[in-house]
């Protein structure tokens, strides 16, 4: 008769009293029990979760990978899959395809590879699984781990992933460029490029620099040393009203003036800051060893313009003089340094050798000063001849018409030459001996 009513189905050769397909037990073999296609293929329990090079087993863990490779189950070690894994792994490609669903990408640290990967570099598409791993592979390969984004694209692989990466590449070029526009204008604020007051101040200080005996050597717009220079004449009193870079290099302490006139002594200047009566506050316990050395005894340089790095020589200051009579004849860029020494360290500080002026004599007043230099005239042997003339008869020039002319010394050698070459009028020239 034919199936029991509400019974499943028993498939062929199931035997008699079994419960059923989803309860029945499969036979055991000889090789071990069969291990389903959806399990790992070391332990069989759980899914796969990685796939060997070798022989496309799919195993579950790092654990299972090593007992797969312990166990032999990789059946070539050249790193060629087999047919019967390339078989295998065409059918169960199918059987997923057609199931509708999609294997999962586990692939393991390229670093470690003991854990599975997280993460990939943009520049070199390396796979790690963690921050530490990612900091190694930076060290090692030295990739700074950002993509290049004008690498050269063929147009078979060009897509809208590419597409996308240029126009990307494209507004953050605009971007860049609107932010160098207002980085121009904040510039242009600070540095006062376009500011034609502070162009003519400076002009004029320059200019009364110049009437002063005082070389001013003016940075171009942009130096720092420019922006800091806050010095200007001020008409009304007509004096320079000087920025002053005070630097005491025994304590290493600087200190700046922004409006320091030109008339104010040298010594009075200085002993502001040991009484401290400096206008900006108290430094005296700054530098003590000045204090203890009291200001007469102390030396105020100022360094050379121009001068070789390896012959650094200075401008020894007068502390009874004013700053303006200081600064005659010295060379100032921007605005004066002046360095604040003790009496012990002068010999560091080596004074500028003031070269000698070479006396320009001119040739009258050599003759002068040394009248055995000039030749004697040739006279004629005989005297007695009435033709012959006189050399004391000669009449001599005035030393007034020596300006226009050779001295006076030299117009009487001209003149004696001249009548000893006329001769005697029986003669004829050349009727003398020296």
């Amino acid at each position: 008769f034919g199936p029991v009513m509400g019974a499943p189905d028993q498939p062929e050769g199931q035997p008699k009293g079994a419960k059923g397909s989803a309860r029945s037990k499969p036979a055991p073999s000889a090789a071990g029990p069969e291990i389903p296609a959806s399990a790992c293929a070391a332990c069989g329990v759980n899914p796969p979760r990685y796939r060997c090079p070798q022989c496309l087993l799919r195993t579950c863990s790092a654990a299972c990978v090593q007992k797969h490779k312990q166990l032999g189950l990789c059946k070539e070690a050249d790193g060629n899959p087999t047919e019967a894994g390339k078989d295998e792994a065409c059918e169960t490609e199918e059987a997923s395809s057609s199931a509708g669903e999609e294997e999962p990408l586990c692939v393991p640290c390229q670093i470690c590879r003991n854990h599975e990967a997280k993460y990939r570099c943009p520049g070199c598409e390396v796979k790690t699984c963690s921050a530490p791993c990612v900091a190694a592979h930076k060290a090692s390969s030295g990739c700074s781990g950002v993509r290049d984004r004008t690498e050269f694209v063929p147009r078979k692989e060009f897509g809208d992933r590419q597409l996308y990466s240029d126009y990307e590449l494209l507004m953050d070029t605009d971007r860049q460029l609107e932010k160098c526009e207002r980085l121009r204008s904040d510039l242009d604020g600070k540095l006062q490029l376009n500011n034609w007051w502070r162009l003519e101040r400076r002009y004029v200080l320059q200019q009364m620099c110049i009437a002063r005996k005082t070389s001013v050597v003016l940075c171009p717009p942009g130096i720092e040393r420019g922006i800091k220079n806050a010095s200007q004449f001020n008409a009304r009193s007509s004096t320079i009203n000087w920025r002053v870079d005070w630097d005491f290099v025994a304590c290493k302490e600087e200190f700046v003036d922004l409006r320091l006139s030109e008339r104010t002594i040298l010594g009075a200047a200085v002993k502001r800051f040991l009484d401290n009566s400096w206008m900006r506050g108290p430094v005296a316990h700054k530098i003590q060893p000045y204090v203890d050395a009291e200001a007469d005894n102390l030396v105020v340089v100022m360094a050379r313009h121009a001068a070789p790095k390896n012959a650094q020589d200075y401008h020894h200051l007068d502390l009874t003089k004013s700053i303006r009579n200081n600064l005659a004849g010295k060379t100032v860029v921007e605005y004066p340094t002046l360095i604040v020494i003790l009496p012990g360290d002068k010999e560091r500080y080596p004074a500028v050798q003031r070269k000698q002026k070479r006396k320009v004599v001119s040739l009258k007043k050599a003759l002068e000063l040394v009248p055995e230099a000039i030749p004697k005239p040739m006279v004629p042997r005989d005297q007695s001849t009435s033709g012959a003339p006189n050399l004391d008869d000669v009449k001599l020039e005035s030393e007034s018409d020596s300006d226009s002319g050779p001295p006076a010394e030299m117009s009487n050698i001209g003149a004696a030459g001249r009548a000893f070459r006329a001769g005697p009028a029986g003669r004829g020239r050349g009727a003398a001996v020296p």
